[in-house]
């Protein structure tokens, strides 16, 4: 995969397809591979971007002992953003759609279009005052807060996977699996410092210039479906979709669901 070098970082992508640029951002926990499906049967319309956020693939790691911004992240969409020319569209997956809607609102006429997959910017619940939504996302972030400051990322590794995709999913993961979850979790550490701390004010989404359509599951955590209700009532504007299947990683699990819409969605603003 190419490498792109910003400030002090190294930044790890594919670049691939030809036509309208799309870039990819993937989901906390995981890397741009999740896309891989989406690239193989768009690739003749579409040239694809799909990065590596900090600490994933050979993307520089964020450093330890230092509080990670959403800026610091978006600094990493605009550095790729910067080998092609004009507008892109940006495709973000939970944490990764935290980030793309954040950089959009950065770089405004810059970004044609916006797709946002179940996007995280979780301190929207305790703003909009969805209180148990809120409640449950803090459940969370405080139990990895705590382990990962113990350094029990086995633990963190179980509680994440368990929240996303249910209390079966990590005892059915092999050995091989829940060692990869394990050493990405550091990498959420990070992330989560980012995200808590995030702008979340009306005028950053009202901002975004671009075309933008969000999606959720319907089957999916009261935390993000809040968001969901939240954004249309601050967005109406915008587009949004339902998938019937795949909870919060249908991206991943359910792209036959997920996939349609997206492309549906690019093709009527290109």
């Amino acid at each position: 995969m190419p490498k792109l070098k910003t400030g002090n970082f190294n930044i790890d992508y594919l670049d691939e397809g030809e036509g309208p640029v799309v870039l990819l951002v993937h989901s906390a926990a995981s890397n741009n591979k999740q896309w891989r499906q989406l690239i193989e049967e768009n690739r003749s319309q579409f040239r694809f971007l799909a990065i590596n956020l900090f600490g994933y693939g050979e993307t520089s790691v964020w450093p330890d002992g230092q509080i990670q911004s959403m800026s610091d992240q978006v600094a990493l969409i605009e550095a790729l953003s910067a080998i092609v020319e004009g507008p892109i569209c940006l495709i973000g997956h939970s944490f990764g759609g935290a980030v793309a809607a954040t950089a959009a609102s950065k770089m405004k006429e810059n970004i044609k279009a916006l797709v946002l997959l179940e996007p995280n910017p979780f301190p929207l619940l305790k703003v909009a005052n969805k209180h148990e939504a809120h409640e449950e996302i803090m459940e969370l972030f405080n139990f990895l807060k705590h382990h990962g400051e113990k350094g029990d990322w086995e633990s963190a590794a179980e509680r994440f996977v368990s929240y996303w995709l249910g209390t079966a999913a990590w005892p059915s993961l092999s050995e091989d699996r829940q060692q990869s979850f394990i050493a990405t979790l550091p990498n959420n550490k990070h992330e989560w410092d980012a995200v808590m701390n995030m702008d979340v004010g009306d005028d950053v989404w009202q901002s975004i210039k671009a075309d933008t359509l969000l999606v959720k599951a319907q089957e999916t955590k009261k935390s993000v479906a809040g968001v969901y209700e939240v954004f249309q009532d601050i967005c109406p504007h915008w587009d949004f979709k339902e998938v019937d299947e795949g909870g919060h990683m249908a991206p991943v699990t359910r792209p036959d669901l997920v996939n349609p819409l997206i492309m549906n969605f690019l093709k009527a603003v290109y």
